[in-house]
């Protein structure tokens, strides 16, 4: 009775709520009560399947957040879970029928081992919920257990010790703050093993250095006016952070832009496209501006990101902006631009309009020259504006032909949406002696990092 009221005043907590930065509500906490478990949909090999296979050989079943053992089941053959009735599921052991229930409790080795699914073990319980005619497993783990798989999936175990504290809190902390309210409450779970939500992927990448930097941290968050904070991660900045308004919707004041100069190994990267597969990928977009004639950079927040790209077509055009950006490229065979760091070059000629003190010309930007003050002709792409000569304008005009050959490059540096810790940040801290709680609080301004277990 005491373990049900105290459930049950978490899930009064969790009704506060708080605006997340892409528009939707999530679930603020005072985290007064620390839950103890999460539930997992495991959707990248378990979802809606009409089996499933138990490896374990001696299973038990009950509630394992309750510590209740309702009974034990033993096949030399594992067992398959079905679907029974319209919410029960069946297990089944060598063609057989062993239980039958109206429910899905959950199962747990009763050796105390880890839950066998297919290929992939599991730590905790595992319960199947129903999906119409399918079943979906969801692995039910205390969330200390959920972070040694969580924190070396999104992290590299061989990193600092410091910087895989960070991402334990930040991880710990994201989980708490989304559970009570995610997109997959109405499934039966409270978050996802995929990457929208955080990667989890069972005991399968459990490392040392990552469970002692969980273990290390136990119970540790993240907070911002005695309420816990949308730690939001990601790869890389390119050298500096973003604002939240800047990439989904309000402005956070713990999710504002920072320097990160020390980044571990900045990844640098260049994307190629035609302005044919410009036109194809307006077609998977369901965009419609005829047929595309430019793309360029309509402006650029003071973090170095592009705030708008417009691409620009026979009929229109449209204004690509936030994280539109970069999915507008899902379709293409490279999937989403790596982040929104990104300077556009083409391969097109560039022609300039230039004033000699009488005329305007028009000149291709190659083979233009201007003499220097020592006489020495000087090529007009290498020549600064201060270097005396007028360039009035200059702009691309290749023949419409070549446009659809030449290449238009995306030259960009940094990985991700850019909001919050910088994971190679953090890495780049710790190698210069900052503690885990230094590199959160740099990267979450006005935080505090608190025990709550």
């Amino acid at each position: 009775m005491k373990k049900k009221l105290i459930k049950a005043i978490f899930y009064l907590l969790l009704t506060i709520t708080i605006l997340l930065p892409n528009g939707d509500t999530a679930n603020a906490y005072s985290f007064r009560v620390y839950p103890t478990h999460i539930r997992i949909g495991l959707l990248e090999f378990f979802n809606n399947r009409p089996s499933i296979t138990i490896g374990n050989v001696s299973i038990s079943y009950g509630n394992i957040q309750e510590q209740t053992v309702q009974g034990k089941l033993h096949s030399s053959s594992g067992f398959t879970v079905q679907p029974h009735g319209t919410q029960g599921i069946r297990l089944v052991a060598s063609g057989q029928t062993v239980a039958v229930f109206d429910h899905s409790p959950q199962f747990s080795d009763y050796y105390g081992g880890f839950m066998v699914l297919g290929n992939a073990s599991f730590r905790g319980a595992i319960e199947f919920v129903r999906s119409g005619s399918n079943i979906t497993a969801v692995n039910v783990i205390s969330i200390e257990e959920y972070l040694f798989s969580v924190v070396p999936s999104e992290m590299p175990p061989s990193w600092s010790a410091e910087a895989l504290k960070a991402q334990a809190v930040a991880a710990r902390t994201y989980a708490l703050f989304h559970m009570g309210n995610s997109t997959h409450n109405a499934q039966g779970f409270d978050l996802c093993d995929l990457v929208h939500c955080q990667r989890y992927r069972g005991t399968v990448n459990e490392a040392a250095s990552s469970t002692a930097a969980v273990m290390a941290t136990a119970g540790r968050i993240a907070l911002f006016d005695g309420q816990v904070i949308n730690a939001v991660y990601f790869a890389s900045s390119g050298g500096m952070t973003e604002n939240s308004e800047n990439v989904w919707a309000q402005a956070l004041p713990y999710l504002r832009s920072v320097n990160d100069p020390f980044e571990h190994e900045t990844p640098l990267w260049t994307r190629t496209f035609t302005l044919s597969e410009i036109n194809t990928l307006l077609s998977r977009n369901n965009r419609s501006i005829g047929t595309a004639t430019n793309i360029y950079v309509g402006g650029n927040h003071p973090s170095g990101r592009v705030e708008s790209l417009v691409i620009q077509g026979t009929t229109g055009q449209i204004t690509l902006t936030r994280e539109e950006i970069r999915t507008f490229f899902a379709p293409s065979s490279g999937g989403v631009l790596p982040s929104r760091m990104f300077v556009i070059e083409s391969t097109s000629p560039v022609y300039v309009t230039v004033f000699d003190g009488m005329l305007q010309h028009d000149a291709p930007l190659t083979g233009l020259y201007s003499i220097s003050v020592d006489g020495i002709p000087v090529p007009i792409n290498e020549l600064n504006a201060s270097d005396g000569i007028n360039i009035v304008t200059y702009y691309s005009l290749p023949p419409s032909a070549a446009i659809d050959r030449d290449a238009i490059v995306f030259s960009g540096r940094g990985a991700g949406h850019g909001v919050g810790m910088s994971q190679r940040g953090a890495e780049g801290l710790a190698r210069r002696g900052y503690t885990y709680e230094e590199i959160l609080m740099h990267f979450y301004l006005g935080i505090t990092v608190e025990s709550i277990s």
